[in-house]
């Protein structure tokens, strides 16, 4: 009986180290992608919708969410791609070629979904992605206020808006949302300060 006891207090423990040991994986990653991964600006067009279970957010489009290729290219919609990135004469991220397999791990690159891909002409495709991250989580009162100034602004295309994601070894985190070079949240809270 007390043989039992054990067998049964040990797999208790150890379900409840594998518990913990998924999340707080996932938390180190996302730490060590802020800590040592490569900055990209990548453009924006916000908007913002609200999201009853997660709260306020600026959901974001990218100037850069499409590849064009050659007509040979037989991707489908929802293949994970891997973008290899740089950046261009401005700073902005700029994808350099797609790939199927992952690439080695001395390369910026960034784990992406086939949105969907339409024929141009005929020689050659457009690919639309979908980036692992496309929301800017802010406090509920701010969210409402930078949406619309944002989106005011770049109607008169006197605002450069970028997201500022670090990336390692093909995961990302958005670090930040900048306009004009300032934190989303810094310039809402100044033009609020200013009414």
């Amino acid at each position: 009986m007390k043989n039992r006891t054990n067998i049964a207090a040990f797999l208790f423990l150890a379900f409840a180290v594998v518990q913990l040991a998924v999340p707080l994986s996932m938390i180190y990653q996302r730490e060590l992608t802020l800590r040592q991964g490569a900055e990209y600006h990548f453009k924006t067009r916000p908007i913002d919708p609200t999201d009853p279970f997660r709260g306020k957010y600026v959901r974001l489009h990218f100037e850069n969410e499409s590849w064009i290729t050659d007509t040979t290219c037989t991707l489908e919609r929802e293949d994970k791609v891997y973008a290899l990135l740089s950046t261009d004469s401005i700073g902005m991220a700029q994808i350099d070629s797609l790939v199927r397999e992952k690439p080695s791990d001395n390369v910026d690159y960034l784990a992406a979904w086939v949105s969907y891909q339409y024929e141009r002409n005929n020689d050659s495709i457009e690919v639309q992605l979908k980036w692992p991250f496309d929301r800017f989580y802010m406090e509920e009162s701010k969210a409402k206020a930078a949406e619309l100034r944002v989106n005011r602004n770049r109607r008169t295309d006197t605002l450069s808006t970028y997201a500022v994601v670090k990336i390692r070894q093909g995961n990302a985190v958005l670090d930040d949302v900048k306009v004009d070079g300032i934190s989303l949240k810094t310039w809402v809270e100044q033009l609020q300060e200013e009414e």
